[in-house]
């Protein structure tokens, strides 16, 4: 495969409205997730630039961050190329954007997607299994490979993955994608062994594109017209009618459960994952429950994020 034409897609654009008050009593202040060192250290973006060494080139890094999420940032040093998304619609358009720019310039990229604010470990694994998901999307260009985190409880708050027949690999089918399950349902699949959603996919750029065209035309029509515009200096100038009349759509509701049969999940079986999403999450984590970190002394956030 090489590192030719591989890119990645970081999502950094959250505003962290479910953790703000965790957030703001914790540190004082009112900070995207992302963007803090929870354990002391290194921010959560920079864990997650850290996954890709050895993965990804860093000129084949693109970053899609919020708008005024450069002052988050201060001392920050991302790899390769930074995108100020013009305005918050979700997980879907925040990948449209990060495709935008990479179809521009390389129409047969390879691309892996993965949200900055998670935690996985160990990191020789992560990188092992993005590697892994990369060489699968390989051999099935036509679909989305997904990174499946095996459950450790009846999670209602994440998505839900039954793998079906074995393919290539460790890769497998999907026989049915459930986000946010009721908690009844969740307890069935957990105990049905299905897999958690890391929203962490693999797949051919363009096949990932007009996957989302399916569903969402109007959506992928407007960033059409953004990827046209790409390089010939006029993209500020077309963003405001693309987002003018843009819906908040998520990824993984609005279009992964929508195409299992377009999707081949790889399981995480050697990877410790949680998406840090409520408080207790880490919590628990920070404690050592879920995931061993190796802990520096704790500093004041605004530190921590060098803002």
């Amino acid at each position: 495969m090489g590192d030719q034409g591989t890119w990645a897609v970081v999502l950094a654009g959250g505003e962290g409205e479910r953790l703000r008050d965790y957030v703001v009593k914790k540190y004082g202040q009112a900070i995207p997730k992302q963007y803090c060192s929870f354990g002391g250290g290194k921010t959560m973006i920079e864990h997650a630039m850290d996954r890709l060494d050895g993965v990804i080139p860093a000129d084949k890094t693109l970053t899609v961050i919020g708008r005024g999420h450069r002052r988050f940032l201060g001392k920050t040093r991302l790899k390769g190329r930074i995108v100020e998304q013009y305005s918050n619609r979700g997980t879907l358009p925040g990948i449209l954007l990060g495709l935008a720019h990479i179809l521009a310039v390389d129409p047969g990229a390879d691309v892996l997607v993965l949200p900055s604010d998670h935690v996985m470990e160990p990191l020789r694994g992560v990188r092992e299994i993005f590697k892994e998901a990369l060489g699968a999307a390989a051999l099935v260009p036509d679909k989305i490979v997904l990174l499946g985190a095996v459950a450790d409880g009846p999670e209602p708050d994440y998505g839900w993955i039954e793998p079906g027949i074995a393919l290539t690999g460790r890769s497998f089918s999907v026989r049915l994608f459930r986000e946010k399950p009721s908690a009844q349902d969740a307890e069935e699949y957990f105990a049905d062994g299905y897999l958690w959603n890391t929203m962490i996919v693999a797949a051919k750029a363009r096949a990932l594109w007009e996957i989302a065209r399916l569903f969402h035309p109007g959506t992928v029509a407007r960033f059409d017209l953004l990827r046209v515009a790409i390089g010939k200096g006029h993209e500020e100038a077309i963003a405001p009618f693309v987002y003018g009349a843009l819906e908040t759509t998520d990824f993984s509701k609005a279009l992964l459960e929508r195409v299992p049969h377009r999707i081949v999940v790889l399981p995480m079986a050697d990877v410790r994952w949680s998406d840090w999403g409520r408080p207790d999450r880490i919590e628990d984590s920070l404690r050592g429950r879920e995931i061993r970190h190796q802990q520096r002394p704790m500093e004041p956030l605004a530190a921590a994020v060098h803002g």
